[in-house]
């Protein structure tokens, strides 16, 4: 069974990110291991950190290293990924001779509030795992917008966002 790590680029408890983290979930069941990995705790990354890495670190880019592929939900933040995001890909890529994202598949899903659907933020994300050595996808090229019209009252996809999604989703099955 493949195992599926799940970034989300939001730290907010209820955010729109943790609801198609959610609804992946719910979907993977069955189909693979799929967990979603913790980025809140870690340190802004510091080069000086690769003489003594700190221990959450450790455990994280362990984890990394366990998975096979990646989904990230990739909110917008001023036209680019978070602040957060972008630090779970540093400390997982350093020091660059032990770089836990090279040879990994990367289906990357953004979202926004807004009709652009996070273009801008997934496409930073890809530029920047593409240089990591990741095997990210091309296709399915997903931006959600606006995030409001996604959802049911209790967090489930509506209808028409639960079909399209269980396509994007089974692109990491295959």
């Amino acid at each position: 069974m493949k195992k599926i790590g799940i970034i989300v680029g939001s730290l907010r408890k209820a955010s729109n990110s943790q609801k198609i983290a959610d609804n992946a979930l719910n979907y993977y069941k069955g189909k693979a291991d799929a967990k979603v990995i913790e980025i809140g705790h870690l340190p802004l990354y510091n080069a000086d950190y690769e003489l003594d890495l700190p221990e959450s670190y450790v455990h994280y880019k362990k984890e990394i290293e366990s998975f096979d592929s990646f989904l990230f939900i990739v909110p917008e933040y001023n036209r680019t990924m978070t602040p957060a995001m972008k630090n779970a890909i540093d400390v997982a890529s350093r020091p660059f001779t032990s770089n836990k994202w090279n040879g990994k598949t990367v289906l990357l899903v953004g979202h926004s509030i807004g009709k652009l659907g996070a273009y801008g933020a997934v496409n930073d994300v890809r530029k920047v795992l593409g240089f990591l050595g990741a095997n990210v996808l091309m296709y399915p090229e997903v931006y959600l917008g606006p995030t409001k019209d996604l959802f049911n009252e209790d967090g489930t996809f509506v209808p028409a966002s639960a079909g399209f999604m269980d396509d994007v989703f089974s692109a990491l099955l295959k």
